[in-house]
């Protein structure tokens, strides 16, 4: 199904190109959370007084449902190749020092330049602390704040690139966390905890990509 993506904006969940009824209400947004159980419990039970009045929302619950199922596929994930996780990552960290750098490392004029030597040891000095200050936040220790952190699901066209898959995760800031399944189903994570509002804005972005068959929030945000 190239170029199909998942829709939900305009459609309600389901992939895309199928036309589907939509709630009035906008409650069918919130059935993949209400299928996985992690609603506030005012919410569950609003949804779920709903679902005995509107026949659209009832129906959309068996179609998230299935979805859900083949999510759960990816128990029976086969190991990602390592080359390509690998290389979101060095790519992410090359990056991002290399935004430090342009920011802390700026010849500056005035009446006493530095030599060329000294700025080499300066540049030098200051690539072995960026390294330092970018490794902390991996260590974890008993005091570090807990905080869960959002994931998502996506299909991937079986015929994107695989540099163009890497540049998909590098624009959102994601990693595979487990994957693909089977179906082709990959877990994506993310280095910072995710309001659901900044998960809907990545899964948004995801849809437009003509690479990306379907995508869905997972988990607890």
């Amino acid at each position: 199904m190239p170029g199909r993506s998942w829709e939900r904006s305009s459609k309600g969940w389901g992939w895309g190109g199928m036309t589907k009824a939509r709630c009035p209400e906008g409650m069918d947004l919130l059935l993949p959370w209400y299928v996985r159980g992690t609603l506030s419990e005012t919410e569950m039970e609003r949804v779920k007084k709903h679902l005995e009045e509107c026949p659209v929302c009832r129906e959309e619950l068996k179609r998230v449902a299935q979805e859900m199922e083949m999510i759960r596929g990816l128990d029976d994930e086969v190991e990602v190749p390592w080359t390509l996780d690998e290389l979101v990552k060095e790519e992410r960290r090359a990056r991002g020092l290399w935004h430090r750098l342009k920011d802390v490392v700026v010849v500056r004029p005035g009446p006493f330049l530095m030599g060329l030597a000294f700025q080499s040891a300066f540049c030098l000095v200051l690539i072995v602390l960026v390294f330092t200050y970018a490794n902390r936040g991996k260590y974890v220790t008993l005091s570090s704040p807990s905080a869960s952190k959002a994931q998502i699901v996506v299909v991937f066209d079986g015929n994107i690139k695989e540099e163009r898959l890497r540049e998909v995760l590098l624009e959102v800031g994601a990693t595979i966390v487990r994957g693909p399944s089977p179906q082709g189903v990959y877990k994506l994570g993310f280095d910072k905890p995710l309001t659901r509002e900044e998960v809907e804005k990545i899964v948004e972005k995801l849809k437009t990509e003509a690479g990306v068959r379907f995508v869905a929030p997972y988990g607890k945000e």
